[in-house]
């Protein structure tokens, strides 16, 4: 149970597993809400399927964390990575719970009829009502977050003011924008390499890019509950991948053979460091953004149907990220070593022939099963763009559109004090 002392919010911060719930009041004269949702649901998805989106909106961060890992050194490397994704975790908390309290701010302002153009005074009194309500009875502990969707931007604006909310705005669009426009150079420069059109580069390249948009922008013009089977289809596809690429790698490793084009791989000792500080920066950069999922709560807690366990999907899905990236990069880290490990983990299988290839065999050709492996990982990530082009698309559209108009909470227009405090 959460409970309220005085003016402390020590209640309302609790614990993760409180975070996604709220305060409510037996008694009506404090006007504030006494339920939401029959148990806590609506309509929306199911938590396993927001876990899929969750994990869906990393991008391709998780193909460049073995060769840092490579850098770095395996222990400093899963220390550092450990601590990038616990702070991951406890920041998407913490923006769980400044949407479920600009919720309560919300519900307060429309019971004690606050609305737009109101004076200073009438906004403070409203607030003294509130604060009243809070230390004078027990609340009962329902669910927080309702169906409104307060994105990040809004809640600067709520509790910070304009010009937090205008710095927040400007880095957060832009490195949305950068991100999704790299996913565009990576679909048609990796297509235009290796499936030309007109056998000019420049012009493949600028074909792409409008096949690219001629897929994706409908797409992000999609609601997210509308690409359920889209996301859960490309994580699968995923998830098959990242598992060709180790167990291929353990297969490799445990027999002895050479099964990737560097010469002499199991000759030569290509272990990756335990410990280099030098690189360290490097592992951390790649880290938060291997697991900067963030900017996807307010999507998340507006489409799920089981608003109590918002908590729990980002735990289960934080904790996913972290075990299936720690895994595959000390397994690639260890096996290709700092000399041999490409950036990007997944074009080291551009050589692969899985042992078809030996020097005392008549042919070299490659066996069918080892080129379509090697051809699936390799281009895989290219095509996985069209999935998490629109979740980032989406996700820096309501940026832009909070930004302009106040989003869906348009009507909260002034900067007010924190409540609970």
């Amino acid at each position: 149970m959460i409970e309220s002392q005085g003016q402390s919010d020590e209640g309302m911060s609790g614990g993760f597993d409180n975070w996604s719930y709220l305060t409510c009041f037996e008694n009506d004269s404090c006007k504030t809400p006494r339920c939401f949702e029959k148990n806590g649901k609506s309509d929306g998805l199911k938590p396993g399927v927001c876990i899929c989106i969750v994990i869906n909106f990393i991008s391709v961060g998780y193909l460049i964390l073995p060769w840092a890992f490579a850098q770095a050194g395996s222990i400093l490397s899963s220390i550092g990575f450990f601590v990038i994704m616990a702070q991951s975790y406890i920041t998407a908390n913490y923006v769980l719970e400044a949407c479920a309290r600009a919720q309560v701010l919300n519900d307060q302002m429309d019971k004690s009829e606050i609305a737009l153009g109101y004076s200073t005074d009438s906004l403070e009194s409203g607030e003294e009502n509130y604060s009243n309500c809070m230390t004078d009875h027990k609340p009962e502990v329902l669910h927080q977050v309702k169906k409104t969707k307060y994105e990040i931007s809004d809640l600067n604006r709520v509790f910070l003011g304009k010009r937090p909310q205008l710095l927040f705005f400007s880095t957060t669009a832009v490195d949305l924008y950068g991100i999704t426009w790299t996913f565009a150079t990576v679909f048609a420069s990796g297509f235009a390499s290796n499936l030309p059109i007109q056998g000019d580069n420049d012009i493949d390249y600028h074909l792409y890019i409008l096949i690219f948009a001629a897929i994706v922008v409908p797409l992000s013009c999609i609601d997210i509950k509308d690409q359920v089977l889209l996301q859960i289809g490309f994580l699968a596809a995923r998830l098959i991948m990242v598992l060709l690429m180790v167990i291929t790698v353990l297969i490799s490793w445990i027999t002895g053979e050479d099964h990737f084009q560097e010469e002499s791989i199991h000759e030569m000792n290509h272990m990756s460091p335990l410990f280099n500080f030098s690189s360290l920066y490097i592992m951390l950069q790649i880290s938060v953004f291997s697991t900067a999922y963030q900017f996807a709560v307010p999507c998340i807690s507006s489409i799920s149907q089981d608003k109590k366990s918002l908590s729990s999907i980002f735990v289960k899905a934080s904790f996913f990220i972290f075990v299936s990236s720690l895994i595959m990069a000390l397994i690639l880290a260890n096996f290709f070593g700092p000399d041999l490990m490409m950036q990007s983990s997944n074009l080291q299988w551009s050589g692969y022939h899985g042992g078809t290839i030996r020097e005392d065999a008549e042919s070299d050709r490659i066996a069918l099963w080892a080129k379509a492996i090697s051809n699936y990982i390799v281009f895989f990530p290219t095509v996985d763009a069209i999935a998490v082009f629109p979740l980032l698309a989406i996700s820096l559209g309501e940026t832009v559109r909070s930004a302009w108009c106040g989003g869906e909470s348009c009507h909260i227009k002034v900067r007010f004090p924190f409540p609970y405090n």
